[in-house]
């Protein structure tokens, strides 16, 4: 966890977030869907209709960004898991937002520490689908499952999805923006890193 994510949020709330934006990237929604939906993932929660109406808005019925947004208020602490229930925000409007899919994910990319952000930059370098075994190439795994944990870390605070035995960034925006953090002293080793692992598994003939 980051620091500014509450220690009592459990790993169970934010999965299932990931299953409702699976779920809900099919179609837009209306201002009385969306209540439903946060109804669905907070339950009878004080203050829920204002921030249904306020996410809404500036999701403009697009589930994709609405769960964005509610995933950055929750690893800033805006939105809380305490003693079994969920706290939000008594006055949304004054939540610190960023604007647009890439200030999003930059903003939730600068929420975690420095070595979980470095360890997303470097899987950021490859487009795709990214097997174990490759994520260890990238990182230089030490053996001692600091790339296991990572992994594990990333995928509670909803940067990574899991599925097909592989690990993907939940969005291209997420990826593009870990990627653009890398420094041009760091790019070029893990580009060697990634044409090497690539090699070893589909060596030329």
């Amino acid at each position: 966890h980051s620091g500014a994510v509450d220690d009592a949020l459990f790993p169970a709330s934010l999965g299932a977030l990931r299953q409702v934006a699976r779920v809900s990237e099919l179609s837009g929604l209306g201002p009385k869907e969306t209540e439903t939906w946060f109804e669905s993932l907070f339950g009878n929660t004080p203050n829920l209709p204002r921030l249904a109406e306020f996410l809404h808005g500036r999701s403009q019925g697009n589930p994709g960004a609405c769960l964005e947004l509610v995933r950055f208020l929750i690893d800033s602490g805006e939105v809380r898991y305490r003693d079994g229930t969920w706290v939000l925000p008594t006055e949304p409007a004054k939540c610190r937002l960023p604007s647009g899919a890439q200030a999003i994910a930059r903003e939730r990319l600068e929420l975690l520490d420095v070595d979980l952000r470095g360890f997303a930059q470097a899987l950021a370098i490859h487009r795709g689908a990214l097997g174990l075994e490759l994520c260890r190439a990238l990182t230089g795994d030490d053996g001692t499952g600091t790339v296991e944990r990572r992994l594990d870390a990333l995928l509670e605070h909803g940067i990574l999805q899991y599925a097909g035995a592989a690990y993907r960034f939940a969005s291209e925006p997420l990826r593009e923006a870990a990627a653009a953090q890398l420094d041009d002293a760091r790019r070029p080793e893990l580009q060697r890193r990634l044409a090497a692992a690539i090699l070893a598994r589909q060596p030329l003939h």
